[in-house]
């Protein structure tokens, strides 16, 4: 039997509470990482209270977030730009790691600060510009659009697509 705080028989579950928000409670009390069906049943239950609120309710609720969210901001600049900074180092390592691959036309490894990203679709962002602060899904939504091409290959596309009157993204 598993150790796990949900796993417990208690008076009101004799079998335990896996997959259910009492569950997720009892890893919430206990200082464990949740087990996913109870924090599914946590989910669930999140999403259950929103869907009851009235639209007014809702904007109430939205309106008491973002100020307390603006007080933890005044209140603690510290803490919001030491988790800025690591979020934007984050998102600047998946665009390393992203920028690590051989030239898609040449196929020379170069170091990540000659790699450019090529984009072959619709350019929502310059990655180099917003990739750092925008959203993980974000980032890898726009960085799968790219060819990873060397400075060199990148400018010769470009010249080309210039030139055949294509839009350079």
């Amino acid at each position: 039997m598993s150790d796990l705080a949900c796993t417990r028989p208690t008076a009101k579950y004799p079998d335990g509470r896996t997959g259910l928000r009492a569950g997720y409670l009892a890893h919430w009390k206990a200082k464990e990482e949740p087990c996913a069906p109870c924090r599914e049943a946590h989910t669930a239950h999140g999403r259950d209270r929103w869907a009851n609120l009235t639209p007014d309710q809702k904007a109430d609720r939205r309106e008491k977030n973002r100020a307390e969210a603006e007080r933890f901001r005044a209140n603690s600049p510290e803490l919001v730009e030491a988790n800025s900074r690591r979020y934007r180092d984050i998102n600047r390592s998946i665009i390393r790691e992203a920028k690590s691959k051989p030239c898609a036309d040449c196929g020379v490894s170069y170091p990540y600060y000659v790699m450019q990203f090529d984009h072959l679709g619709d350019k929502k962002f310059n990655i180099g510009a917003i990739g750092p602060t925008a959203s993980r899904k974000r980032l890898l939504a726009e960085i799968a659009k790219c060819d990873v091409v060397c400075a060199n290959c990148h400018a010769e596309r470009s010249y080309q697509r210039m030139q055949s009157g294509e839009a350079c993204a």
